[in-house]
């Protein structure tokens, strides 16, 4: 066979696939996969150890999570991003399948079956991330968001108020009581509560 004559170009048939995902994302959940890979196999030496991590620009200490949790946590806020709920969720429960204790995780499941229209397996998420951390602000946001959804005004307070005693600083808690007490004609009290809020977080542009 005369080698300069033959066609070396891939056939048609072997082209290449479409991008599942834009350039730019795509480049982020390589280096995402990249930097779980490497830091995997240091997983099992740190299991239950506690680390320092930035949270809200400050530096706190938590306790160690697996690499590859962070990794499906990633690809299912990038799923989420495209509008793919169902896929967020593969994602987040291949997450907790490495940290089955996060409350993050199960918040986050909960409030995404809750958007779904998925209601009971939202609450049976929900309650597994306040059982293990019962004072976790962003679970007893989406618990009053939950309530009020239920048309539980009352039990949607209550949640709220715990989450603006325990973190201050997390303004969503507030803000919710304020809208609440609003529609409930409680006009005086919303305005104290967000003159307090605007005391405290004076250059806030959520205020």
């Amino acid at each position: 066979m005369n080698m300069a004559n033959r066609d070396l170009r891939a056939p048609q048939t072997c082209r290449r696939p479409p991008r599942p995902w834009p350039a730019g994302v795509g480049l982020t959940l390589a280096i995402v996969s990249a930097l779980a890979i490497l830091a995997g196999g240091c997983a099992e030496r740190y299991r239950g150890r506690r680390t320092v991590r930035l949270i809200k620009g400050k530096p706190q200490h938590s306790r160690y999570v697996s690499p590859s949790a962070y990794r499906h946590y990633l690809e299912a806020r990038l799923l989420l991003a495209r509008g793919d709920g169902r896929g967020a969720v593969e994602q987040l429960r291949a997450a907790l399948l490495f940290d089955e204790r996060s409350p993050l995780l199960h918040t986050e499941l909960a409030r995404i079956l809750a958007r779904q229209g998925e209601v009971a397996a939202g609450k049976r998420a929900l309650t597994r991330a306040l059982a293990l951390r019962p004072d976790f602000p962003d679970a007893l946001l989406l618990a009053g968001r939950l309530a009020e959804r239920a048309g539980e005004p009352a039990r949607a307070l209550a949640r709220y108020r715990r989450c603006a005693a325990v973190d201050a600083s997390f303004l969503p808690c507030p803000l919710r009581i304020a809208a609440l007490q609003r529609r409930r004609g409680e006009i005086r009290a919303a305005r104290r509560g967000l003159e307090a809020v605007a005391k405290r977080h004076p250059r806030d542009p959520e205020v």
